[in-house]
């Protein structure tokens, strides 16, 4: 598993990036893609950290978050192709 390959970005924008590369709206639903990633962040218990840089965290913390950023990515929907 690649954690996160993208560490100039904070973790909120790591887990946001499945959501928003595949063009959701931020009012997409009944749920903007911020409150998305919050709400999967404050289940997965790394809700404190949102802003903080990869090499901030633990390494369980960094697993956390990337499963999240998968999670999000995979309820997004399925991809055309």
């Amino acid at each position: 598993i690649k954690l996160i390959d993208t560490v100039w970005l904070n973790i909120y924008d790591n887990m946001a990036l499945g959501l928003l590369r595949d063009g959701e709206s931020k009012a997409s639903g009944s749920m903007t893609a911020e409150d998305k990633v919050i709400e999967m962040a404050r289940a997965l218990e790394i809700g404190d950290s949102l802003w903080k840089l990869p090499e901030e965290l633990s390494g369980g913390m960094k697993h956390r978050a990337a499963l999240g950023r998968t999670f999000l990515a995979v309820s997004n929907g399925p991809r055309g192709g």
